[in-house]
């Protein structure tokens, strides 16, 4: 690894080690949050439907809609991804005629749309917007209000709230002006279950990039057609398996990815600090910033394309 690169996560580890000072009890906070969580939410109820493109159009997308209750109070979430559409176009988005907002797609002609009933950080989800379990179908118009994706609704019950017990995004900074952008994602699951997971945007088609993790080689990636590519790791995992350098997940920092020519082209640093899966936006002080326009467009977008 350059010097260079070292100097740079020198500098890192010192910011990361004066964000250790305050770590414990943020920690704290956010295990009494999830606790507290655990105690007052109840049963949920998801609602997604995946979007085929129609009338000639390109593209394909996923509307996720869930409702969480608990002692009587229903907390709503929508998430839209929308992969390879036109890009740099905007979309009008619909579920069951009730107006969900629009988008515009970037360069890659991908978008993103978050909406959760009380949270300022995101706008909130459509009064008239029907419960997830009743909700039929979901569909996505261009600027001539022609109907470019539909797709119908498959409910899903749920019981207990997520098993997630630890969970962090991240954005990761283009280093050398090129264009690139991308996240990074861990997350732990009650059962055990490790996963490490990053994507970027803006590469050059056809690359190969060394994704490095706190001076550990992750794996090595090549850039597709359109200047995209993501590593997932999980643990446990026969075909892409996370190696136990990068175990436990929480304890990693630095996230690196090199092109061909050593160059550190995207990089970023995990807090180690855990998000309130219950409302994100309090714990790390931002909400997931780039990650979620990224993020669940890029890892639903691969995802669902390439892992299952």
């Amino acid at each position: 690894m350059k010097a260079a690169t070292w100097k740079r996560m020198l500098v890192i580890s010192m910011g990361v080690a004066i964000l250790a000072t305050c770590v414990p009890g943020l920690e704290a906070g956010s295990l009494a949050r999830r606790a507290a969580r655990a105690q007052r939410m109840g049963i949920s109820q998801e609602a997604v439907a995946a979007l085929t493109a129609v009338g000639g159009a390109s593209g394909w997308g996923r509307i996720k809609v869930e409702d969480k209750v608990g002692h009587g109070v229903i907390k709503r979430e929508v998430e839209v991804n929308l992969f390879d559409m036109e890009p740099m176009t905007e979309f009008t988005v619909e579920a069951d005629g009730v107006f969900l907002g629009q988008v515009t797609t970037d360069a890659s002609g991908w978008a993103e749309l978050n909406l959760e009933t009380d949270d300022n950080s995101h706008p909130t989800v459509p009064v008239d917007l029907p419960p997830a379990k009743e909700l039929q179908a979901a569909s996505v118009r261009d600027n001539s209000d022609a109907f470019v994706l539909e797709g119908s609704f498959a409910g899903i019950a749920g019981g207990e709230d997520d098993s997630t017990i630890h969970e962090e995004k991240i954005s990761l900074v283009d280093q050398i002006a090129n264009g690139a952008s991308g996240v990074a994602k861990v997350e732990r699951e009650a059962d055990g279950k490790q996963e490490f997971d990053t994507r970027a945007t803006g590469l050059m088609p056809g690359a190969t990039y060394t994704i490095v993790v706190d001076g550990f080689t992750a794996g090595t990636v090549t850039a597709d057609a359109v200047g995209q590519a993501r590593l997932k790791l999980e643990a446990p995992d026969d075909e892409n398996p996370l190696p136990m350098d990068l175990q436990p997940i929480e304890d990693l920092r630095v996230v690196e990815w090199y092109n061909a020519d050593g160059d550190v082209v995207l990089a970023g640093v995990f807090t180690g600090v855990s998000e309130d899966l219950d409302d994100r936006g309090d714990d790390n002080g931002n909400d997931d910033g780039n990650d979620d326009g990224n993020d669940d467009g890029n890892d639903d977008g691969n995802d669902d394309g390439n892992d299952d």
